[in-house]
């Protein structure tokens, strides 16, 4: 799904750093990511440039959160943002569960112009504390086949592609 030459968002969950691993050999690739672990993950890779919005450090998955990036990612045209959540339903988008977090994933959701949300059978139908995004902006989901076929086609049926792994 990540060609050379594009450039991208990655939040900074966990689930987005096992992406990272699978895209070191991209060439010409921007990324754009507010996780200090995705960007020493990326250091050394050649054709990676890293940019990362400045904010204040939070110690569990070591987010830079805050508005301090919000100029930043202004500046740039961003063809697809990958987003872990902490849950996902129809009414509450995807949700998370740090107000200072998903203050700079909305940010990051709204300069994406394709929208994937990527996470695993235990976010389907859990709420967290607050969304970042309505089902309505989201274009894909990746999923493990543990995910409900239910919920699955619930999310289907309101034009979002689907993409079990």
């Amino acid at each position: 799904m990540i060609k050379d030459g594009e450039s991208i968002i990655l939040d900074a969950s966990t689930t987005v750093l096992e992406i990272v691993k699978r895209i070191k050999d991209r060439k010409e690739l921007t990324v754009i990511t507010n996780g200090i672990r995705i960007a020493l993950e990326l250091f050394e890779c050649e054709g990676i440039t890293v940019l990362m919005p400045g904010g204040r450090v939070r110690k569990d998955s070591v987010p830079l959160v805050g508005d301090f990036g919000e100029e930043l990612l202004d500046k740039y045209n961003v063809s697809k943002g990958f987003f872990g959540t902490k849950g996902i339903t129809i009414k509450e988008g995807l949700t998370d569960v740090n107000e200072y977090e998903v203050q700079i994933k909305r940010t990051m959701v709204k300069k994406s112009k394709e929208v994937i949300a990527v996470f695993d059978y235990t976010k389907w139908n859990k709420v967290a504390f607050t969304s970042f995004a309505s089902i309505d902006e989201v274009n894909k989901i990746i999923t493990d086949r543990k995910a409900s076929q239910e919920a699955i086609n619930v999310i289907r049926n309101r034009g979002v592609e689907v993409i079990v792994c």
